[in-house]
């Protein structure tokens, strides 16, 4: 190595491994850009149809008739969402619509799958094959504690196929916002007026079931004397007097079950001390299961099991067909709402509850 007179000079360690990491260097700047390149390069970007064959793929979609099914993660949503961007003119974009509904309807987030709904049924008016979206979109805003928008939703397809189905909704919706007896008046004329094909007898007991949790309201808890799990009390509803009690019918093998746990562990911990209890009725077989499940998501409130799944003694004595299933108690004692959803729960429990709205921090429902 010489200077610019001629000189010699020394080459030092550091000039060698400079020399040696230039090209280096330079390589990796030319790997990183050269798939920027393609990428921007129409040439080099996939078909819709190839991009949504590809996509499917990656979903595990399955199809059928005209219905789509996936299970939904975070991730697929977002390859849905790069889809719908890179390909607005798609002819399979209605279909991806369905698709993120879909998805965020399976995980629970339902605050969020509404106007994914919303979207869909806009860019695909053909009501024929859109009827389960449009009950899909009422009952997403019922279960992210909008009632008055699920009215609107199911008023504004009355004429739309399965609007009669959508009827039992509505009635969800009037319970919600404190109109027992109109939802009581709506089941009972759909029940009054139902098929009574092989097909209709099926709604037509889920009609019945639902009426019969309605009727519930109003009345006092039912009497029981149970021991408590894990524990040498006693269950009995004069436990819990002057409390407001939410009883929980659950399993740890329930998905929607375990899905809401994490809001009732936030609901205890915030309004115990202000007069919240809980009591769970668990619908499991195996005592270590159901506790293991339980210290997962750190649920602290006693707990009836007697290890017979649907056979549960207190399941039985309240009717239940389904779960998870919630009642809310006031303090004297009377049942005031049955199996709300989670997300209005907050509501419905600081409603009961004699506290300072200062005193409280509010959980939006449509943020839980």
């Amino acid at each position: 190595m010489v200077d610019a007179d001629g000189a010699r000079m020394r080459w030092s360690r550091e000039d060698q491994r400079n020399a040696l990491m230039r090209p280096i260097a330079l390589l990796l700047l030319l790997n990183m850009l050269m798939p920027m390149a393609l990428a921007q390069d129409p040439a080099n970007t996939p078909s819709d149809q190839t991009a949504w064959e590809q996509l499917k793929s990656r979903l595990d979609v399955r199809q059928r008739q005209h219905l789509l099914m996936w299970t939904g993660t975070e991730d697929g949503i977002e390859a849905i969402d790069a889809f719908i961007d890179r390909y607005p003119e798609s002819e399979h974009q209605g279909e991806a619509l369905y698709l993120r509904a879909i998805g965020l309807w399976n995980m629970y987030r339902y605050a969020e799958a509404a106007p994914a709904y919303e979207a869909y049924l806009e860019a695909c008016p053909d009501q024929r094959l859109s009827s389960l979206a449009m009950t899909r979109l009422a009952q997403s805003y019922l279960r992210s504690d909008q009632p008055m928008e699920a009215v609107v939703t199911i008023e504004r397809y009355e004429d739309a196929p399965a609007a009669k189905q959508r009827e039992l909704h509505l009635a969800d919706a009037h319970l919600l916002l404190g109109n027992v007896d109109k939802a009581r008046a709506i089941v009972q004329t759909w029940i009054d007026l139902a098929d009574q094909s092989p097909r209709g007898r099926q709604v037509l007991r889920a009609a019945q079931q639902q009426l019969d949790r309605i009727n519930l309201i109003g009345e006092p808890l039912k009497q029981f004397k149970k021991p408590e799990h894990g524990s040498d009390r006693i269950l009995e509803p004069e436990r819990f007097k002057g409390k407001v009690l939410l009883v929980d019918f659950w399993a740890s093998w329930c998905k929607p079950c375990m899905a809401q746990m994490p809001e009732l562990v936030q609901l205890h911990e915030k309004y115990h001390e202000h007069g919240l209890e809980i009591l769970g009725i668990s619908l499991d077989s195996d005592a270590t299961r159901m506790e293991a499940a339980l210290e997962k998501v750190g649920a602290k409130w006693p707990q009836f099991y007697d290890g017979r799944k649907w056979d549960n003694t207190l399941a039985k004595l309240f009717e239940v067909s389904r779960i998870p299933m919630v009642l809310l108690v006031d303090g004297d004692g009377t049942i005031v709402q049955v199996d709300p959803p989670a997300a209005s729960l907050e509501r419905l429990v600081r409603s009961m509850l004699d506290t300072d709205e200062e005193s409280v921090e509010i959980i939006n429902p449509k943020d839980a």
